[in-house]
């Protein structure tokens, strides 16, 4: 977790780890009404009701995974490789968002 004024290089810092590890670089530029679920994963329940009333989808109405689309953090967790992941402004955040990424870290960590 880095901080500091803008312009220092916060972002770079992360650029440079991805080049110099040769590692693909995830970044989630944050939202003022971004929440932490929305970076983890969304789940698109109207296309698959809309698939399950009308049958014309070639996706599998009872295999949940094809209506969940993986946001930045979650693509980083089920990456099959390490990547670096940046999660840029933060600040912009609504106080939830911040709290529920320090849980987070605290469920990884145990």
């Amino acid at each position: 977790m880095l901080k500091g004024e803008p312009g220092t290089g916060k972002t770079m810092l992360a650029h440079a780890i991805a080049e110099t590890l040769q590692l693909p670089l995830l970044i989630l530029n944050v939202k003022s009404s971004m929440t932490l679920i929305e970076a983890l994963y969304q789940y698109d329940t109207l296309t698959r009701l809309n698939d399950s009333r009308f049958a014309d989808s070639t996706r599998d109405v009872s295999n949940i995974s094809e209506y969940i689309r993986m946001g930045k953090i979650g693509q980083a967790f089920v990456a099959d490789q390490r990547v670096v992941l940046l999660i840029d402004e933060t600040d912009k955040a609504e106080t939830d968002f911040q709290n529920d990424m320090l849980e987070m870290v605290k469920a990884i960590k145990q």
